[in-house]
């Protein structure tokens, strides 16, 4: 479930952001905040593969098959909350793109009096 879920949370980094950070009412002032933003969720994802991989190939941290049972738990539930708070940011930054670009057609709109 680890595996899946970050597989998951790389393709909407790949494939969402791309979309997001492209779109023209992404101002260039928020490029970076919203790239940062998405890139931590990332770094600590790649931070808890690390500490597994350690934990299952290492008898550097003595553990018993049911502490690392455990810790591995944890690290789902974390994995899962972490695709949970991408996805929340995408469709926010979506819900941003989407009202921005209804005020511009407001805005830009002919009239018609």
């Amino acid at each position: 479930r680890i595996n899946e879920n970050n597989q998951q949370l790389f393709s909407t980094v790949q494939h969402d952001l791309q979309d997001i950070l492209n779109s023209p009412y992404i101002h260039a002032n928020e490029v970076t905040k919203v790239s940062n933003s998405f890139n931590k969720i990332i770094e600590r994802s790649l931070d808890d593969l690390d500490f597994i991989d350690e934990i299952l190939s290492s008898d550097y941290l003595k553990m018993s098959d049911g502490e690392r049972a455990k810790v591995l738990k944890e690290k789902e539930r974390r994995s899962e909350e972490m695709v949970f708070e991408i996805t929340q940011k995408t469709k926010r930054y979506r819900d941003i793109i989407s009202f921005r670009e209804m005020q511009d057609k407001i805005n830009n709109r002919e009239n018609g009096f």
